[in-house]
């Protein structure tokens, strides 16, 4: 790996992989990656605790795992 390289990290978006060179990911790029509905909650999986929906600002950090989101429509009760 070259000294401009940055290290590849996996982030599967609703069952689609990408590869992206950066540490952190903010929903824009998410929903940019993936094309995705800005409507849409992105849903982050937790291995071994309760998936959650990420705020609107939230990044994510991407770890040398591969880290899963998800989206699907807003749902609002009332």
């Amino acid at each position: 790996m070259g000294v401009s390289e940055r290290p590849k990290r996996t982030v599967v978006i609703n069952g689609q992989a990408f590869e992206v060179a950066v540490a952190h990911l903010s929903q824009l790029q998410i929903r940019t990656l993936a094309n995705l509905s800005p409507e849409d909650d992105l849903i982050l999986e937790v291995s071994g605790g309760a998936d959650r929906v990420l705020a609107p600002d939230e990044r994510i950090e991407l770890s040398s795992d591969v880290t899963h989101v998800f989206s699907r429509p807003q749902t609002s009760f009332g």
